[in-house]
């Protein structure tokens, strides 16, 4: 097993202008695709913002991971220091269109950063987000190992040193077996926690944190959270330096549809109304397809990789969310 654990968030100096495309193995989603992604940044100190993805599950309410919303030293970061991005994708880089500010964030209580458990947190915005901007996705429940999910973010695409992307990415990813995720984390737990089963070059990487893990839940092809992106482990194979997308490695995603008690409470919502079970019938291991309709935009994913599909409907997106540009410092935080 590879000794770190590395957490996906990652520290950024508000330098540079961003110009690269992010999250490895991925193509850019399509305008107004998966509009429930959020962008977090964090001013964890005048010169230093911190990175991470969340996922609108009310108008007012975004989950995302326990790290992203608590420092290191188990402190959790103030209302104050945090912008939040739904719903409008920018590809002249992160000018803040529209931001939504925070009234309060809430780290799960049992979240350990020693060994990256129960790494889930909320953000609670003091607006609420338009109908029109974004519409919040519910919690799956009932996905197995083999599943083919789609996950999405701004994180990066290779593990060379870059910018984060000024758009949103999404890359198909396959969940891995217990023995595949207990052999990289023995501290890996099945009920609460999820590991995708090491395909080369795909990956969440840094940046990424908190960020959706989706699938389908129903024939009719709508989407909802399965996973929040929350670490990734290098495989054994792995020459070091905290890669991503290596052989034999994974990344894992806290399983949400445990935690539905826990977040709608904390959100002050019915766990009934964001909670849905998964009724599919098509076999884990066949290509996860969304057809397009009219007046909406969607993406196919094929078994190798992702294909736009064509699509009608105004361009809408996630927003860019940094006033200033910024330039990737890879200050990690590792467990």
């Amino acid at each position: 097993m590879h000794t770190l654990s590395i957490l996906l968030a990652l520290a950024l100096p508000l330098t540079l202008a961003l110009n690269e495309p992010r999250i490895l193995g991925g193509q850019a989603a399509l305008p107004g695709q998966y509009n429930a992604t959020a962008l977090v940044l964090v001013a964890t100190s005048a010169k230093q913002t911190t990175v991470c993805g969340g996922t609108l599950i009310s108008s007012r309410a975004v989950l995302t991971a326990a790290h992203c919303v608590q420092s290191l030293l188990g402190d959790n970061y103030e209302p104050e220091q945090f912008t939040v991005g739904v719903g409008q994708l920018s590809s002249e880089g992160f000018n803040l269109t529209h931001p939504y500010f925070v009234d309060k964030t809430i780290a799960h209580p049992s979240y350990s950063a020693d060994i990256v458990s129960n790494d889930i947190g909320l953000i609670l915005l003091n607006s609420s987000v338009p109908a029109n901007v974004s519409t919040p996705m519910k919690i799956i429940k009932g996905y197995d190992w083999g599943a083919r999910l789609v996950a999405t973010g701004y994180g990066q695409t290779t593990n060379q040193k870059g910018s984060l992307a000024t758009q949103l990415m999404a890359v198909e990813l396959r969940l891995g077996n217990v023995t595949h995720c207990k052999s990289l984390n023995p501290h890996w737990k099945q009920d609460t926690q999820m590991c995708t089963d090491g395909t080369v070059g795909r990956d969440t990487c840094n940046a990424d944190s908190g960020g959706p893990l989706m699938g389908q839940y129903n024939d009719a092809g709508d989407w909802g959270l399965v996973g929040v992106t929350s670490y990734g482990e290098e495989g054994k194979a792995s020459s070091g330096g905290n890669m991503c997308g290596t052989e034999g490695g994974a990344g894992f995603y806290t399983y949400a549809a445990y935690y539905a008690d826990w977040i709608a409470q904390n959100a002050g919502l019915e766990r009934d109304k964001i909670l849905v079970v998964n009724s599919t019938t098509v076999h884990p291991n066949a290509t996860l397809m969304a057809e397009a309709s009219e007046g909406s935009t969607v993406l196919a994913v094929a078994s190798e990789s992702l294909t736009s599909a064509a699509a009608a409907g105004p361009a809408s997106g996630i927003a860019a969310v940094v006033a200033a540009a910024v330039h990737i410092a890879m200050c990690l935080a590792l467990a």
